[in-house]
């Protein structure tokens, strides 16, 4: 992985706190090293109406309708996606070994991962304005991290790999509660579970909430989350249209 990747982009970032990321500004990162990787995260996520209505219709970069991708997701289960055709349906889009990876899914969806490439650089220009993001040693693994959450409540991921190089691994709607301030708690209370305390470098303490419930004035939200986003089906974008078309 280097700077000849095609989905190698560097992102300006505002001086925060030093050593995080590693390498300073400008973030160098690769959204999503591996091809398959990339598929299977822009059907799972892009393709999914909840988030879409959640979130990534809130993108400036957002150029396909909810018609696109619409026609999408039917044209991927007319190919006999398996992700979206097999009895019992898969947790994640199976393109690691799907033969319908390499022509016909990938003339289907070819704009579509182009797009959420370019959406989640911009969640993650978001997020380093905010500023709010944050940097740890995962405790299972020990690899450095750096996390991402925009107003648009985009969850971004990238673990350091050569050098001061980072490579994306996931990006979605991670929204648990009504408000944003409640699922930026939740996100922060998730990270500090995850990471090797003394490894945290948050970026700003103030943006995601931990100074304030270090004072006291306020308090870890106590509602049960709700649950991941599940695979939607074609129902839920007929259901979803026919509300815009009534508009």
């Amino acid at each position: 992985m280097n700077k000849s990747h095609s989905r190698y982009r560097e992102i300006p970032m505002e001086p925060c706190v030093s050593h995080c990321p590693d390498g300073g500004s400008p973030l160098k990162i690769v959204i999503y090293n591996k091809d398959k990787k990339l598929r299977m995260h822009a059907v799972k996520h892009f393709l999914n109406v909840h988030e879409v209505e959640d979130g990534w219709d809130r993108s400036p970069k957002l150029t396909l309708k909810w018609q696109n991708l619409a026609v999408m997701r039917d044209r991927l289960s007319d190919l006999g996606c398996p992700y979206y055709t097999q009895a019992k349906f898969p947790e994640n889009p199976p393109c690691k070994h799907c033969s319908l990876f390499g022509g016909p899914c990938r003339e289907v969806i070819r704009n579509l991962e182009s797009e959420y490439v370019e959406i989640l650089k911009t969640e993650i220009e978001d997020s380093t304005r905010i500023p709010r993001y944050v940097c740890y040693r995962q405790k299972k693994s020990n690899i450095p991290y750096v996390q991402f959450f925009s107003k648009n409540n985009v969850k971004t991921l990238a673990n350091r790999c050569e050098g001061n190089m980072y490579s994306l691994v996931t990006g979605y709607i991670s929204r648990y509660f009504a408000s944003n301030k409640e699922t930026v708690d939740y996100q922060a209370r998730k990270i500090k579970n995850e990471a090797v305390a003394e490894s945290l470098v948050w970026c700003s303490k103030e943006n995601w909430n931990i100074s304030a419930t270090r004072r006291g004035k306020s308090h870890p939200s106590r509602k049960k989350p709700k649950a991941p986003y599940k695979k939607d089906s074609p129902g839920s974008w007929r259901n979803y249209l026919d509300g815009e078309d009534d508009n």
